[in-house]
């Protein structure tokens, strides 16, 4: 069961020691990660946590979990925070760079790979850049001044993939790799099997394929 966090006014250890003997499983919310901030805050500085005892620092704690909801490891965290004088919260903004291309300029250089079936980074440039020059398509004002390099990244992208007509698969190269085998005259007589690897020098005598290299 959930309910909104609401002060129980507790400020002695005989009623919080009743409380948490009386309270079922219930999990209490904050309306914000801040509003629970402030609440920890305020009960410690009201059970004057910094000169408490081992065992009165349990009964807070435990209470303050309780409460909260928060783990062994977060309460842990809290307590630290709020006897280095630092329990405070802190908004995070998470930094985010700018994007550049916006999915229309993706889709237009999906559509341009797609009509030349997708051609290098360098040569898709060229493209883009005649389309915006000399032929007068203001739409592709922006992606005509992209980097080769970042064709590539785009090109991985979610938007870009959706729309894209051209799928190529990894051309596997091909080796040729020697194949020892006894010869097949087809029964016509002269043939000769030599192994030109493994003969060695003999009495200062160049074997068979130091003369070969040699020739």
């Amino acid at each position: 069961m959930n309910i909104t966090m609401i002060d129980t006014g507790l400020n002695n250890f005989s009623s919080l020691g009743k409380f948490l003997n009386g309270v079922p499983d219930i999990k209490f919310s904050a309306t914000s990660k801040k509003g629970k901030y402030e609440w920890v805050k305020e009960v410690l500085n009201r059970f004057n946590f910094r000169h408490l005892r081992k065992g009165e620092r349990g009964l807070v704690r435990e209470y303050v979990q309780k409460v909260t909801g928060y783990s062994n490891a977060q309460t842990s965290r809290l307590i630290c925070k709020y006897l280095a004088g630092k329990l405070y919260f802190i908004d995070y903004q998470r930094h985010s760079f700018p994007t550049k291309y916006s999915p229309s300029d993706i889709a237009l250089l999906c559509k341009t790979d797609n009509i030349h079936n997708r051609l290098n980074g360098y040569g898709t440039k060229q493209i883009l850049l005649t389309e915006y020059q000399m032929f007068g398509q203001l739409e592709y004002e922006k992606i005509s001044q992209i980097s080769v390099a970042h064709i590539y990244r785009l090109r991985v992208t979610r938007v870009y993939q959706t729309k894209s007509l051209t799928f190529k698969n990894t051309q596997a190269v091909q080796r040729n790799i020697g194949e020892r085998r006894k010869p097949n005259p087809q029964g016509r007589p002269g043939y000769i099997r030599i192994d030109t690897i493994h003969q060695g020098d003999l009495d200062s005598e160049n074997g068979v394929l130091n003369r070969l290299v040699r020739k």
